[in-house]
């Protein structure tokens, strides 16, 4: 047995330390994970974007086409257009949790930006499925225009925009009615997709029988401009944004290329790149680096690199890729340590209000300063006695902590942020939350409250 002196215990002790705070802080966090369609295999391929490696198939419906992830991660759903129906795949375990009877050729997905409502379009039927992502109930079907194709949702959750590919059209729905609203706009050309911008001000509409992008604007609802992205013949029929806006990526399919648009207005190609034959639907990972492209015509997967806009690896997966989907990156919040976690904390003066929690990945890693994109931030929600929450983030103010604002720190092994009560001075109840700084997201979220009385 070894045996250390009392000298020698406490070098070695701080040295073990050393070495396992190295290590903690250098951890690989998880990456998220790709989920491709395969139309002629009837299953979705998993690819660990760290390693760019098949980790699953998953048998799905007949001819699964388009796909979308639920906000917070947790589902893909699958358009099979073959047996009419949605495959909602779990993420945590890539099963089939359940199947869902749509309308015929079911395309298009979108959520509302809560994930509590899921919109199908069904080409073969003129209309949207609306389904409650709580029960897998349909609880409306929207009669919209010939051949809807595409569909998405504006950040607000307000409106839903429905490219109506064979009437040349572009129907807006109304999502707190679930009516379509006003006239629907002409776009000429096959219509056959569409993506809202980050910031919900412009809709990107590729037309397929062109080669040509129309930019609508959400504003007036007016086409706005139009984008050249190849030469007569691409047929550019998907387009996807960037997370922060600044480009949108468009699959030319008779092309094999993408064309890179900077939105800066007006907006315009910057590039183009050669993909393979065949381009579908793609997907961007969540800090934006990596574009994931389903090429058809191999069955493959081409990953290119945005900041150098050329691909830089091939997966072989399933027959005839069709969608794609990139999961968000998820962190798990431990909950806030005493005092914050013993109930709400009744504020008569101004004090500091101690905030800490440690931030988890998916591999039951530690998420440190060192290997997030941006520090989670803290949000501040004020209950009066008769009146609704009311965000008073901007009110916020750190005690003796090294960051400004809003941002939390991190020490040793913990998210920390020492709250003043100074600005918060009106009787109530505030709720207190760390989330997300950016390119992530926190789930489930640690909450304290305090009462001013």
């Amino acid at each position: 047995m070894l045996i250390l002196q009392k000298k020698i215990l406490p070098c070695f002790a701080k040295g073990l330390l050393f070495f396992i705070l190295y290590v903690i802080s250098n951890v690989t966090l998880s990456d998220p994970f790709a989920y491709i369609s395969n139309r002629n295999s009837n299953s979705v391929s998993v690819i660990d974007t760290e390693n760019d490696l098949v980790i699953s198939t998953i048998p799905v419906g007949t001819a699964p086409q388009f796909i979308e992830v639920t906000p917070n991660g947790k589902f893909i759903y699958v358009g099979n257009a073959a047996s009419n129906n949605i495959s909602v795949i779990e993420t945590d375990t890539n099963t089939v949790a359940t199947t869902i009877p749509v309308g015929r050729i079911p395309h298009a997905i979108a959520f509302t930006p809560e994930g509590d409502f899921a919109y199908v379009t069904n080409k073969d039927d003129d209309n949207v499925s609306v389904i409650d992502t709580s029960n897998y109930t349909i609880i409306k079907t929207i009669p919209v225009g010939y051949r809807p194709a595409g569909i998405d949702i504006t950040p607000s959750g307000k409106y839903a925009y429905v490219a109506n590919e064979l009437d040349h059209e572009i129907s807006i729905i109304d999502i707190a009615t679930n009516m379509t609203i006003g006239v629907p706009i002409p776009v000429p050309n096959n219509p056959a997709w569409l993506a809202i911008s980050p910031n919900g001000n412009f809709v990107y509409i590729p037309q397929l029988s062109s080669n040509t992008v129309a930019v609508l604007d959400t504003a007036t609802n007016k086409l706005a401009y139009s984008i050249t992205v190849g030469p007569v013949g691409s047929h550019p029929g998907w387009v996807i944004f960037s997370p922060d806006g600044t480009h949108a990526y468009v699959s030319n399919n008779s092309s094999g290329t993408i064309s890179v648009i900077d939105t800066t207005l007006p907006p315009h190609v910057v590039t183009t790149i050669p993909v393979g034959p065949g381009p579908v639907r793609p997907a961007v990972t969540p800090d934006g680096t990596l574009l994931y492209v389903p090429i058809s015509g191999n069955n493959t997967v081409s990953i290119v690199d945005t900041t150098t806009n050329a691909v830089i690896n091939t997966v072989p997966i399933g027959l005839v890729p069709w969608g794609a989907v990139v999961t968000p990156i998820i962190y798990t919040c431990d909950g806030f340590q005493s005092p914050m976690n013993k109930g709400s904390v009744k504020v008569k003066k101004n004090r500091a209000l101690p905030l800490k929690a440690k931030l988890i990945n998916s591999k039951q890693q530690l998420v440190t300063d060192a290997n997030i994109s941006a520090a989670p931030i803290i949000q501040v929600n004020y209950l009066s006695y008769n009146e609704d929450a009311v965000d008073v983030s901007d009110e916020s103010i750190p005690v003796g902590l090294g960051t400004d604002g809003n941002q939390f720190e991190f020490k040793i092994d913990t998210w920390q942020y020492n709250l003043s009560t100074k600005n918060f001075t009106a009787p109530g109840t505030y709720i207190v939350k760390m989330v997300s700084g950016n390119n992530y997201l926190i789930d489930s979220t640690c909450e304290a409250s305090f009462v001013v009385e």
